[in-house]
C-alpha cells in the first residue's frame, strides 16, 4: 500500500558491487560460471567492471563486513547469527525501505524519470521483448533476436541523485526478510522488515525482467542458493552521521 516512511540519512554505493571490487576483498568471482554455477541460458559475463552476481545474500553480507574492516569502520553483521547491528558505522545491506528512497530519489512520479515507459531503456538494462520470448518460445521454441545481456555498471544513465542501475541490469539484495503484507503495519521510522521469515528481499529487477519500477516488491529469493542467483547482485549502504568530513543527511555515491 502506499505509505509514508522515515528513513535516517545513509550513504548508499554509486553503481552496484562490481566482480573486481568483490575480488578485491574476497579473493574469489563468483561469476565466474566456470566455477561451476551456471543456469542452462545464463552466462554470467566474467570481467571487473560487470557486477557481481550469483551471490548468496550471506555472501554480499561477508562482503560487507569484510569492506567495513578493510576501511577501519564497525563491521554491522554477526556471522554466527546472521544479525544486523544497525548502529553500527560500517557497511551492511540497504533496509527496503532505504533501497526504494534511494531508487526514487526525491520523485514521486512512476518512475524516478517521469511517466513515460518508452523512457525506461535508457535508464534501466532490461527486457521489454521478455513476453514476446517467452511466447515464441511455447508456440515455436525458437527466437530470432539477441537474448538480454548483462552490462558493466553505469551503463545506463543515473537517476537524480546520481545513482545507476538502480532500476534493472542485477536485482539487489535487501536486508530485509520478505513479507508481502510487511507495510500494512509496519513502523513509521525506520523500517528494518520483519524479525523472521523464509525469504529475503530483492529490488530493482533484473536484465532479464520485463519491467523496472521503484516500487514493485513481488521478487524474492532464498537467501542462501548462490546458483539461483544469475540475475542478482547487491550494492552496499552505512549510516551517514558516522562519515567523517561529509554532511550528515547527504546520500553520497561511492564504490
Amino acid at each position: 500500500p502506499v505509505h509514508k516512511v522515515n528513513v535516517d540519512a545513509f550513504f548508499i554505493d554509486k553503481y552496484e558491487v562490481t566482480q573486481g571490487s568483490y575480488i578485491a576483498l574476497m579473493k574469489e568471482n563468483p561469476s565466474d560460471t566456470k566455477r561451476g554455477f551456471r543456469e542452462e541460458d545464463i552466462d554470467t559475463p566474467v570481467g571487473k567492471g560487470y557486477p557481481v552476481t550469483r551471490v548468496s545474500w550471506f555472501d554480499a553480507v561477508r562482503y560487507c563486513n569484510a569492506r567495513s574492516t578493510a576501511e577501519g569502520l564497525q563491521p554491522c553483521y554477526d556471522v554466527s547469527t546472521w544479525e544486523c547491528d544497525f548502529s553500527r558505522n560500517g557497511y551492511r545491506l540497504p533496509a527496503e525501505a532505504e533501497w526504494e528512497y534511494a531508487c526514487r530519489a526525491g520523485t514521486s512520479t512512476t518512475y524516478f524519470f517521469g511517466g513515460d515507459v518508452n523512457d525506461v531503456i535508457n535508464y534501466a538494462n532490461y527486457w521489454p521483448d521478455e513476453a514476446e520470448y517467452r511466447e515464441a518460445m511455447i508456440e515455436t521454441g525458437k527466437w530470432n533476436r539477441p537474448l538480454p545481456k548483462l552490462l558493466p555498471v553505469g551503463n545506463k544513465k543515473p537517476n537524480p541523485w546520481g545513482l545507476y542501475d538502480m532500476l534493472g541490469n542485477v536485482a539487489e539484495w535487501c536486508n530485509d526478510w520478505y513479507d508481502r503484507d510487511y507495510y500494512t503495519n509496519s513502523p513509521h521510522n525506520n523500517p528494518y522488515g520483519p524479525e523472521v521469515g523464509g525469504m529475503k528481499v530483492v529490488r530493482g529487477g533484473s536484465y532479464r525482467d520485463p519491467f523496472a519500477i521503484c516500487g514493485h516488491r513481488g521478487e524474492k529469493y532464498p537467501s542462501g542458493k548462490r546458483s539461483l542467483n544469475a540475475l542478482v547482485g547487491f550494492r552496499c549502504v552505512r549510516k551517514a552521521e558516522e562519515a567523517k568530513g561529509e554532511t550528515k543527511g547527504q546520500i553520497k555515491g561511492g564504490q
